[in-house]
């Protein structure tokens, strides 16, 4: 039986790599965040994935029988096309300020701006001018509550701040959302 050390690579295991300084390190991990943060299809792409677990989690919440667990998975399910939405505003305003990555005009920046460092539905729609009506406002702040704190927890931090209502249409407005800007990324759903 062959002893070998901790340090010892394993048996034929190739033990030549390169030496990175910290400072290559770093370059490194700034390109590749900026390459992410600053990337519009990444955003998309997350949100896409939201999307597809909020409406798996709304069949399932319409299969339960118990009110309280369907309340429950309702508010998770909004927490969850919340954060789809947020990432498809997000997914715009990257787009529209550095364009698409595939361009040769593409800069990303390794820094999230300070814009879009919110949760705030309502301000991320107008920050990319998508219509507001007083429906989908409210729709946006139940999602934004849904987002922050309702789809998470059983409580808010204070009995002062209740809760916005879910109006019945809720999930469908958010999937018409969607549908109506995913158009710039992707003809799938």
């Amino acid at each position: 039986m062959n002893q070998t050390s901790n340090e010892d690579p394993p048996e034929g295991f190739d033990n030549h790599f390169p030496d990175y300084s910290e400072d290559d390190i770093r370059a490194w991990s700034e390109s590749h965040y900026a390459e992410q943060v600053s990337n519009p299809v990444e955003w998309f792409e997350r949100s896409r994935a939201l999307i597809a677990t909020a409406r798996i989690t709304r069949k399932q919440a319409d299969k339960l029988i118990s009110r309280t667990e369907q309340d429950a998975l309702h508010k998770v399910c909004s927490m969850l096309y919340g954060l789809s939405l947020e990432n498809l505003f997000k997914a715009h305003w990257f787009l529209n300020k550095h364009g698409a990555p595939h361009l040769a005009t593409w800069e990303p920046e390794a820094t999230l701006p300070k814009e879009v460092k919110t949760h705030n539905l309502v301000k991320l729609a107008r920050m990319i001018n998508l219509e507001l009506t007083d429906k989908r406002r409210h729709i946006l702040e139940y999602l934004t509550e849904s987002a922050t704190w309702s789809g998470r927890y059983p409580c808010s931090l204070s009995s002062d701040d209740l809760g916005t209502s879910r109006l019945p249409g809720t999930f469908n407005v958010a999937e018409k959302i969607y549908r109506k800007l995913k158009k710039n990324f992707t003809l799938s759903d």
